[in-house]
């Protein structure tokens, strides 16, 4: 029923924010934008944001080094699914979707897949808050006036950055907390205890070695890879603004945007903050929602056929 409601909830608010975009925006204007896209720049775009699932995929393998047996083309498949799947599932279903397709062709625990999957994220929120934090300072200095902007930044380093240090306590103080769990007598302390293990084995990675550093090299590397589809994406439509650091902001508070529960593909919330980043710069509307169309369909169509 839970997650019944909160799909319900992502579709009704992906129609309000499309409902108010038709409503507010010239239409006709993005269509003659959209008109002027080139198939060789769309290709382009579809083909850069494909190359990110190779980084992707290799990082996770390091964050289950205690798996070495599963094959690289296991994580490549499962992300790829996964991704589909959040083209089909309201609510980013495609992560649970991701997690069940890895388990089965693997046989880890689910929980396992899920924890790992978990402190991915966190990876990708820190790495995207730093991309923001760079946009931020390569832009004007009276961007930083906009106030959803400071909000959106204290939110992200407190969810973030307490996440990270949430699951460096876990790992530092593991013994200590396997000790106490393990003590108790209460069936749902031992049953937290076994889960424990679980999630702990997940988090193996997190250490202060090379595996580690490339861990976290290799996720600046995804998005940096995601950013550069925003930046070209810019060039392609002229939008007469700094391509670097509109192209960084757009593909943060994208991101963080659609962690908001959606209908499937994130539809109008992907675009809406693409138009709301580029308010920043005091791009048009109809512009911003041309952007937010393009990169949309560049990284929709051939993950969720390839997902498929």
């Amino acid at each position: 029923m839970k997650k019944k409601l909160i799909g319900l909830a992502g579709i009704l608010i992906s129609v309000a924010i499309i409902y108010y975009i038709t409503q507010n925006v010239n239409i006709k204007a993005t269509e003659d934008h959209i008109s002027k896209v080139k198939y060789w720049q769309l290709i382009t775009l579809m083909s850069i944001y494909l190359l990110s699932f190779i980084p992707r995929a290799y990082r996770w393998q390091l964050m289950l080094m205690n798996y070495p047996t599963i094959k690289f083309q296991v994580f490549l498949k499962a992300i790829i699914v996964g991704f589909a799947g959040n083209n089909f599932i309201p609510a980013r279903g495609g992560e649970l979707l991701r997690m069940e397709f890895f388990s089965r062709n693997t046989k880890i625990p689910r929980i396992t897949a899920l924890t790992s999957v978990f402190t991915e994220k966190i990876l990708d929120g820190l790495v995207l808050l730093g991309i923001l934090l760079i946009g931020v300072f390569l832009s004007p200095s009276n961007i930083m006036d906009s106030i959803w902007l400071k909000n959106l930044l204290a939110a992200a380093s407190f969810l973030f950055i307490g996440a990270l240090l949430f699951i460096g306590f876990i790992k530092y103080n593991a013994t200590q907390i396997e000790t106490w769990l393990n003590s108790q007598q209460k069936s749902l302390l031992k049953k937290i205890y076994a889960l424990f293990k679980i999630i702990n084995d997940a988090i193996q990675f997190l250490k202060f070695d090379l595996n580690t550093l490339k861990i976290f090299a290799i996720s600046f590397l995804i998005w940096l890879i995601e950013a550069l589809v925003f930046i070209l994406c810019i060039y392609f439509l002229s939008i007469e603004t700094d391509v670097i650091s509109a192209g960084c902001i757009v593909l943060a508070v994208v991101n963080f945007g659609i962690l908001i529960p959606s209908s499937p593909a994130y539809l109008g919330v992907f675009q809406a903050m693409a138009m709301l980043s580029l308010s920043l710069f005091g791009i048009e509307e109809s512009v911003s929602l041309t952007l937010g169309v393009v990169v949309h369909f560049s990284q929709f169509i051939l993950v969720t056929i390839i997902g498929i």
